[in-house]
């Protein structure tokens, strides 16, 4: 005769209780495996503006593409909806190196970035990259981090052979324009701030609009409201009464800011100006990606890269 030792209620809750812990492990495991091994497709979507269509171009214009980058948010973490591309700066990375892949096609000869970077969190791949960067800050920079966008980025934070938050560059005769309009942990814009350095951008703005190039491209972190009413994520109601009719009045090409996560083309005072999608998140799930900006004889070829 055998005796068999019959299972204490206690065994049995602990191995069930064990079982179904290993369960949800090995459902998790299953679902952050499919997430890396997900395939990331691009689509790309094209407009061309015509040079008729623009407020300002140069017929004799040397044709030339560079990207435009925005709110890489570098420093977070995986973000739900788009963990496949994993965590910010690895969708930072994925950008830089669809950008390299074009170098066979477009060939893009510089990037622009509209603020928010952190930049802390990207300073390797940023050196090590083989185009040369060009970036604003955004209101996720404070004052250490403004310093450290002039310090990085020396040959750009220049007004006068000083340093400043603001600045341009010329490249193939047309000049760009590198405003700072976003203050610290205030989601409204302004072009003058005790934290933005140095006082006068308004009037160097101004000067800089009137600059003999024919085509002139504005870039900076928070748009200006096209109809100048005040509201939440745009520059502040007088800021962009002000900015509004120095576009009317010195009508430039083109236009491009961030902040808003959440892409759309606009006309202000004429001039069209892009909100580009971050390459981090963006509002309601909307795909990552970047623009790439193509001048040409005829006009201009503005290429959307989107992940999904």
């Amino acid at each position: 005769m055998f005796f068999i030792k019959s299972q204490s209620r206690e065994d049995l809750v602990l191995r069930s209780s064990g079982n179904f812990y290993i369960k949800v492990c090995a459902i998790i495991l299953i679902f952050i495996v499919s997430s890396c091994l997900a395939e990331i497709e691009v689509e790309v979507k094209e407009e061309f503006i015509p040079k008729a269509e623009l407020l300002s171009y140069d017929d004799n214009v040397e044709p030339f593409s560079f990207v435009v980058l925005s709110d890489p948010h570098s420093s977070e973490g995986v973000r739900s909806g788009y963990e496949k591309f994993g965590n910010a700066r690895e969708k930072f990375k994925l950008c830089l190196d669809e950008i390299n892949k074009m170098k066979k096609t477009c060939s893009p000869e510089f990037v622009i970035i509209t603020g928010d970077i952190h930049l802390w969190a990207v300073k390797d791949l940023v050196r090590d990259f083989e185009l040369p960067v060009h970036v604003v800050a955004g209101n996720h920079e404070s004052v250490k981090g403004k310093k450290e966008l002039r310090e990085f980025f020396p040959n750009d934070f220049k007004k006068d052979g000083k340093a400043s938050d603001y600045y341009c560059f010329v490249h193939n005769k047309v000049r760009f324009i590198g405003i700072c309009d976003a203050v610290t942990s205030d989601h409204v814009g302004y072009l003058s701030s005790e934290t933005i350095r140095p006082f006068g951008q308004s009037v160097w703005l101004e000067s800089e609009l009137g600059k003999e190039e024919k085509i002139k491209v504005i870039f900076g972190h928070i748009p200006p409201e096209p109809n100048s009413a005040d509201k939440n994520m745009w520059l502040s109601r007088n800021d962009s009464l002000f900015f509004n009719d120095l576009v009317k009045r010195t009508r430039p090409t083109m236009m491009f800011f961030g902040h808003q996560h959440n892409p759309k083309k606009l006309k202000v005072s004429g001039c069209d100006m892009y909100i580009v999608r971050s390459t981090s998140w963006n509002s309601g799930g909307i795909p990552i990606g970047f623009l790439v900006v193509s001048f040409q004889k005829d006009g201009v070829l503005v290429k959307e890269i989107i992940f999904k």
